[in-house]
């Protein structure tokens, strides 16, 4: 049964991961780009993050009263695992 030590769970490996990705994102993006060009894409690192906070949010506000908590977990998954296929086919 999924209960609240499952979710917790969840969020601490979670938390981990986006937090041990941040030192490789921006090491990845001082070896893919120039200098002159590196503190834009920082900042595209950025503003990519708050966006996708605020949209994960804003969809799990609206659509999680509407269809239940665990849809909008499974709706987002289908842009992130897009977005790791793109890197991997890119890179």
């Amino acid at each position: 049964k999924a209960g609240f030590f499952w979710f917790l769970l969840g969020r601490v490996c979670t938390g981990i991961a986006v937090g041990g990705s941040y030192p490789v994102i921006y090491s990845f993006c001082g070896d893919l780009f120039p200098a002159s060009q590196r503190t834009f894409v920082s900042a595209c690192v950025g503003a990519a993050t708050n966006i996708g906070a605020a949209t994960g949010g804003l969809l799990g506000g609206v659509l999680g009263p509407w269809l239940g908590w665990r849809l909008p977990y499974c709706l987002m998954a289908v842009p992130a695992l897009a977005c790791a296929a793109l890197v991997k086919l890119t890179l």
